[in-house]
């Protein structure tokens, strides 16, 4: 069996979280931030859509911020465009969270760098469908393929 390395850790930790927000979470259902928020909820996970444009999403409401969550929040899977990843950051130091997913595509030097600085512990240049479990279909060729060919950030 292999030695699991910090960055499997930090994965497994946050896939562990019972609840996390979801910032991101699009109106459009052909958007990812709308298709991973449904596949992840059709799993059982529990998530508490964040959208400062929306008032509900698939029924349930949808905070404006991070920081209007009324539940414990340890976590937060942001999906929003790379500019606005700092906000994220942000909120997450505001509130106490300690862990941040930062979807691939939607990272930036600045909001990698405050993360670090203030301990968050931060997962970037992933894909939370290609790790949250069961992981299947296309998700699941590509985590085989990343596992093949590997890539290090």
């Amino acid at each position: 069996m292999r030695a699991m390395n910090n960055r499997e850790n930090l994965i497994t930790e946050f896939i562990s979280l019972p609840a996390v927000a979801f910032a991101g979470v699009s109106s459009n259902p052909k958007r990812f931030g709308a298709v991973a928020y449904r596949s992840l909820r059709k799993k059982g996970w529990t998530l508490y859509p964040v959208n400062p444009k929306m008032q509900t999403f698939d029924g349930e409401v949808c905070y404006k911020s991070i920081s209007e969550i009324p539940f414990p929040v340890r976590g937060v899977l942001s999906m929003v465009p790379a500019a606005e990843t700092l906000t994220i950051a942000k909120e997450c130091k505001q509130r106490g969270i300690e862990y941040l997913w930062i979807q691939q595509q939607s990272e930036s030097i600045e909001a990698l760098d405050f993360c670090n600085e203030q301990q968050i512990k931060v997962i970037a240049h992933e894909c939370i469908l290609m790790h949250y479990p069961p992981v299947t279909s296309i998700h699941a060729f590509h985590r085989w393929l990343k596992r093949i060919f590997g890539r290090k950030h």
